[in-house]
């Protein structure tokens, strides 16, 4: 009788999450704290997911075993709409392994140049027989790609300028829900964010800060042209790369934006009602609140 309660429980709040899952009536999105590295969940109106980047890992040991699979289902995500790879790095990419594993992944997204290399990376690679095994849909991006989900704009870009490090070809995400917009960076450097200003015509609400933070991005003619009112770094706990580097903290600071970083704030997530309304919580508590527009 016990077992039989604690299962009933159990489904309980198995239907709870999913009923708050599929009820979702604004944009969500939260930055996982996955130390040196970047994941993303975007949790659009309506119910469907993306996964921008998956954190990293080391050997046989990957996020997406264990610590990111059991925080996506603890949120009641057992199926992600989409999966997207910013770059073949094993700190952005290296978790879709372990996900590919326990969650199924309808579409997996990546830039086309990176198989186009002479040699593409391993992990790539691994990924792209990952996702064949698993019968996902896979859609390699050139140039842009968009679309729309509830009312939220998408677009995906790719850089098109030639003969550019690997940092710089990672594959950005756009959303715009309600006035309010998001940019994800990937590890671009100067290059990559000199491009992608060209391509955004207004400035940018909320921005994935680049490269962790590093020397060589978040550029100061980049963060002028896109003006985030608040920038998310993702980040280890005192990481040897020496990530966010000084110089560029003072140049986003002269920006006037707000800064959040995974290494002090834990998780970040964002949630934008139908009214442009876009409130901020991390795992210190509230991060405010502001009208997009």
């Amino acid at each position: 009788m016990r077992w039989v309660l604690l299962g009933f429980v159990a489904s309980l709040l198995v239907l709870f999450r999913l009923h708050d899952r599929l009820s979702v009536r604004s944009l969500r999105i939260t930055f996982f704290d996955v130390g040196q590295g970047d994941s993303a969940l975007v949790r659009f109106p309506g119910g469907k997911t993306m996964l921008i980047d998956s954190g990293g890992g080391i050997g046989d040991w990957n996020l997406g075993k264990r610590e990111l699979f059991l925080e996506l289902a603890r949120m009641g995500i057992l199926t992600l709409d989409q999966a997207v790879l910013s770059h073949p790095d094993q700190d952005h990419g290296l978790g879709f392994l372990g996900l590919f594993e326990h969650l199924k992944i309808r579409e997996f997204l990546y830039n086309e140049a990176f198989l186009k290399d002479e040699k593409p990376r391993l992990l790539l690679q691994k990924l792209l027989a990952a996702a064949q095994g698993a019968g996902t849909k896979v859609e390699g991006v050139e140039g842009e790609i968009r679309r729309n989900e509830f009312g939220v704009a998408i677009r995906f870009l790719t850089p098109t300028i030639k003969r550019i490090q690997t940092n710089d070809r990672s594959l950005m995400v756009h959303l715009e829900y309600a006035g309010c917009s998001f940019l994800f960076t990937g590890d671009i450097e100067a290059d990559g964010e000199f491009w992608l200003a060209q391509q955004l015509r207004s400035p940018i609400t909320v921005l994935k800060v680049a490269h962790h933070g590093s020397k060589t991005s978040s550029t100061q003619r980049f963060l002028e042209r896109v003006r985030p009112k608040i920038s998310v770094i993702s980040n280890g706990y005192y990481n040897h790369y020496g990530h966010p580097n000084p110089d560029a903290m003072r140049r986003l600071r002269r920006v006037r934006t707000k800064i959040l970083r995974t290494d002090f704030h834990g998780f970040v997530t964002m949630e934008v009602n139908r009214e442009g309304t876009l409130r901020c919580q991390t795992a210190t508590g509230s991060c405010g609140e502001l009208r997009c527009h």
